[in-house]
C-alpha cells in the first residue's frame, strides 16, 4: 500500500466528538490507522498487554505515546492491550504521515515491529530528521533541481535514490561501485564552483565525473523543484526511502521557492580529468575553492556504461 493510498483513507475518516475515542480503520496485523476528536492523523499500533514502555518522544511535528491497558479506551471501553499512538501535531506535515503509514506497514507486514521499542526508535529517527530540516538557499535549491533531474532521467529511480550521496553532505552526490558522479547546476552556461578536493585525480580505481546542467529559469514551460519530486513520488513503488533523503537535504513541500520552474539547455558528463583545475599551489593553502568552465570540455562517449556501472547494486 503507498503513502498516495493511506492518504485516501485518512480524507475518508471522520473524527469522533469523544475526546477520548479514536476512529480506526485496520490496515494490517496490530497496525491501525486514525483520527483524533480534533482530527488530527495518527497511527495506532497494539501490543499485548505485558507490551509497554512508560515515556514517548514528542517534537514540533510527531508525538508518540504509550498506553497501558488501563489507560486506553476505544469507544469508552477498556482494552486488553496496550497501544502505542503515533500523533501528527501540525496538518501541514500530513503527507509525511502518510509516508510513515507506509514505513509502518511494510514492517509489520515483513513482521520486523515486533514491540514498542521498534515503534519507538523508528518514529524517533523520523523525529530526528524532521528537527534537523532548515531552509535551503537559492543555490542549494538550484542545486538539489539538479539531483532530482539525474535521479528522474536515470534507468533506475530505486537504485539512484540508494546511492544518492548529496543528502548527506558526501563529496560526490552519487557514488557506487567504483564511479563518483557529482552534479553540478548552473544558469551561466557550464561554469560551476568547485572544491579543490572535487577536482583533484585520485590514484585510486574509482573513476570520477562531474555531470553538469546548464539551464535557464521558465515560468513556462519549465518544471519546479515539487514538480520532480512529486514526478519522482508518483513513479517510486515504496517513497519512505525518497523522504528520508529529501528530509536530510533539507526539503520539505512547505515553502514556494519550490515552485521556482526551470528548463535544461544543455548537459554533459564530464571526466574529473578532464576538468580545468589549479595544479600548482602553495603548502599551506586548503579549503580552496574557485569556478571552472566546463563549456568547451569534452562530454564522455561511453556515458551509458557509466551509469550502468554506478546503478550496478
Amino acid at each position: 500500500m503507498k503513502a498516495s493510498e493511506f492518504n485516501y483513507i485518512y480524507n475518508s475518516i471522520k473524527p469522533s466528538n469523544n475526546i477520548n475515542e479514536y476512529t480506526m480503520h485496520h490496515v494490517i496485523n496490530n497496525f491501525y490507522i486514525g483520527k483524533t476528536n480534533t482530527n488530527n492523523y495518527c497511527l495506532l499500533l497494539k501490543y499485548p498487554k505485558e507490551s509497554f514502555l512508560k515515556s514517548g518522544r514528542v517534537t514540533k511535528a510527531i508525538a508518540l505515546e504509550f498506553y497501558s491497558s488501563e489507560d486506553f479506551f476505544i469507544n469508552e471501553f477498556k482494552t486488553e492491550n496496550s497501544w502505542a499512538v503515533v500523533t501528527c501535531l501540525d496538518p501541514i506535515y500530513n503527507s509525511l504521515f502518510t509516508v510513515l503509514a507506509e514505513g509502518i506497514k511494510y514492517r509489520t507486514s515483513n513482521e520486523l515491529m515486533h514491540s514498542p521499542q521498534d515503534i519507538l526508535e523508528y518514529i524517533m529517527e523520523w523525529q530526528e530528521l524532521l528537527a534537523s530540516v532548515t531552509s535551503l538557499t537559492d543555490k542549494q535549491l538550484q542545486g538539489l533541481w539538479g539531483e532530482l533531474y539525474f535521479i528522474l532521467n536515470s534507468n533506475s529511480l530505486e537504485k539512484s535514490i540508494s546511492v544518492w550521496e548529496g543528502p548527506n553532505k558526501k563529496k560526490f552526490d552519487f557514488s557506487n561501485n567504483g564511479i563518483d558522479i557529482e552534479v553540478k547546476t548552473s544558469l551561466i552556461k557550464h561554469i560551476h564552483t568547485f572544491s579543490d578536493e572535487q577536482l583533484q585525480n585520485t590514484t585510486s580505481q574509482i573513476k570520477r565525473y562531474i555531470y553538469s546542467l546548464y539551464i535557464e529559469e521558465q515560468s513556462s514551460g519549465g518544471k519546479s523543484t515539487r514538480d520532480l519530486v512529486n514526478e519522482i513520488r508518483g513513479l517510486l513503488p515504496r517513497v519512505e526511502k525518497f523522504e528520508k533523503k529529501l528530509l536530510a537535504y533539507g526539503y520539505t513541500d512547505e515553502s514556494i521557492e519550490y515552485e521556482r520552474k526551470y528548463s535544461l539547455r544543455s548537459e554533459k558528463l564530464v571526466s574529473i580529468a578532464e576538468t580545468p583545475k589549479v595544479l600548482l599551489k602553495d603548502t599551506g593553502v586548503f579549503n580552496l575553492k574557485y569556478q571552472s568552465d566546463l563549456t568547451f570540455c569534452q562530454d564522455v562517449l561511453n556515458k551509458n556504461d557509466i551509469y550502468t556501472q554506478l546503478l550496478n547494486i
